[in-house]
């Protein structure tokens, strides 16, 4: 019972610290967006995760331990892996070749909902006491973090409105998808899957679209020294580190606290800025981030029953 209430504090916290790490991919995607398609690029994001994470995939775990393991969580993990980690993460990245950030960051927000209602129809999570309140205080804080420099004219018709709506589903559904997977797989077999199982589908989609020919993959690109950083970068710090506290996380938080625990996202990239960068936060936003952490907090206390 201890280590169970310890968990109400550290399984959100370590998808705080997964989606912390997350917001710092947008600047390094950016950079390789110039020089690779959206897809391709997202493609040689995997391969690189998967070759940081391949030697552990078995540790700890024997072969005659994963044959026990039901196929509900291998079937929750392709699902993780193909609409989160290839569908959600290439369309974000498409999203940020024609759309404002700010615009993306506000929609975003939306991708808790979509998380709640597959939590409620897959997983059958109880949302607790007061949720609504909380969930909705949530909602607002992110909101207000999201949009610092959000102005209504930035709102307008865009193609990217759609990769952006599209991605929210794909991460909302993912993260009740990677709950679903941890609640029987091992750590790093989950990892290691998720990536080998966005390869597999990219690798697919790309010789669907004619793109897998040496014009498009531009694989020479790949010994170039400033794309070899940027994808090192992308691929371990914001990439297989966070997919582990993540993962981790999720392990021990059901999926309706989980997507609230990713709203925390924009404001851990915001410290981030501003302590590498020096760019402050605004004294709201600060607020807004103190009262998103209680509300994670509080939203997770309501449905601790689920944690395991």
């Amino acid at each position: 019972m201890k280590n169970k209430k310890i968990w109400i504090f550290l399984g959100p916290l370590f998808i705080v610290i997964g989606a912390g790490l997350w917001g710092t991919e947008t600047y390094f995607r950016v950079n390789l967006n110039s020089r690779f398609d959206s897809e391709v690029l997202v493609f040689h994001e995997h391969l690189f995760c998967i070759l940081f994470t391949l030697p552990f995939i078995f540790m700890g775990t024997s072969l005659s331990q994963l044959k026990k393991i039901p196929k509900s969580a291998w079937i929750y993990l392709l699902l993780s892996g193909s609409v989160g980690s290839a569908l959600g993460t290439t369309f974000f990245t498409m999203s940020l070749n024609v759309l404002n950030p700010s615009v993306a960051n506000i929609l975003l927000n939306f991708q808790p909902i979509v998380s709640v209602l597959f939590a409620q129809i897959l997983l059958n999570e109880k949302l607790g006491k007061s949720f609504f309140f909380w969930a909705g205080l949530a909602l607002f804080s992110g909101g207000v973090i999201a949009s610092g420099d959000f102005s209504l004219s930035h709102f307008t018709w865009s193609i990217g409105l759609l990769y952006i709506a599209i991605t929210a589903l794909a991460w909302g559904f993912s993260t009740v998808a990677g709950r679903g997977a941890m609640l029987h797989l091992p750590l790093t077999t989950a990892t290691t899957g998720r990536f080998v199982i966005g390869a597999l589908t990219l690798l697919v989609s790309l010789n669907f679209h004619g793109k897998f020919t040496p014009e498009m993959m531009k694989c020479n690109q790949l010994g170039d020294m400033f794309v070899v950083q940027n994808f090192l970068w992308l691929s371990l710090g914001a990439g297989v580190v966070p997919l582990y506290f993540y993962f981790k996380g999720l392990s021990r938080t059901p999926a309706c606290v989980g997507g609230f625990c990713e709203l925390t996202q924009t404001f851990s990239a915001l410290l981030l800025t501003w302590g590498v960068m020096g760019n402050p936060l605004t004294p709201v936003q600060l607020v807004s981030g103190v009262v998103l952490l209680f509300c994670v907090y509080k939203i997770n206390l309501n449905a601790g029953k689920a944690v395991l």
